[in-house]
């Protein structure tokens, strides 16, 4: 009798132990799907407010140069433009600058990097930009795929009217950072491996309606400090 008592005692014991483990188990499972959860969440969420944020800008730029004949001299800095005039949302801006001179501000975006606003002449050679460029910098592999994917109609994350997107993978990359890149530069198909990559989604082009989906840009984007850029017609 005392033989079957202990015997029953340690089975007792010893599903206990089992079901400790499995409730341990279970409880782990919930915490990391709760923590994936949340992250995917966060960047959908940045993902969201960036672009909405990006497709403003190019809208109040647009319209600030309405009645121009174009956005400047080649590579004129419209970043500081874009801030005096109040066209940036306040979430957006890194206020380095005092209440009253704003030379120093800078636009960032939720993932840590500088946003760069430049005019640019397509690689044209003239001293008039007939295009302005909106630069992202510091983006973490998911989000450069989800905000650098554009229609062949020139539309997506990041506005409308885009002649075309460029995926740059950042400094300390191995031969694929080109700060020097230009619109003309984007004519190039995307490469079947990551790295540099250009692909044009021009409405003026020649052989027009290319764009860049979801599949191309996750060839280009590396896991972390890619630089996206859109180029941006009237």
């Amino acid at each position: 009798m005392k033989s079957m008592t202990i015997n029953h005692s340690a089975k007792k014991r010893g599903i206990s132990l089992i079901e400790g483990v499995l409730y341990l188990v279970l409880a782990l499972s919930v915490i990391v799907g709760g923590i994936v959860f949340f992250q995917q969440a966060q960047l959908s969420n940045n993902v969201t407010n960036t672009s909405r944020a990006m497709t403003g800008i190019s809208s109040e730029i647009r319209g600030l140069y309405q009645n121009a004949q174009d956005f400047g001299v080649d590579a004129t800095d419209l970043t500081e433009v874009i801030l005096a005039a109040g066209g940036v949302p306040s979430n957006f801006v890194d206020n380095a600058g005092t209440p009253t001179d704003s030379v120093d501000d800078a636009i960032v975006t939720p993932f840590d990097g500088n946003v760069e606003i430049y005019a640019e002449d397509g690689g044209a050679g003239t001293t008039n930009a007939e295009y302005f460029v909106i630069e992202l910098e510091n983006l973490g592999e998911a989000e450069c795929i989800r905000l650098a994917t554009v229609s062949a109609s020139g539309d997506g994350p990041l506005g409308t009217n885009i002649m075309g997107v460029g995926i740059m993978a950042g400094p300390g990359a191995v031969g694929n950072y080109d700060s020097a890149a230009t619109v003309s530069d984007l004519a190039t198909a995307v490469p079947a491996a990551a790295g540099a990559a250009f692909q044009f989604s021009s409405i003026n082009q020649a052989a027009p309606g290319v764009g860049m989906n979801a599949a191309e840009a996750t060839l280009a984007c590396e896991e972390e400090d890619n630089v996206v850029y859109a180029v941006y017609s009237r």
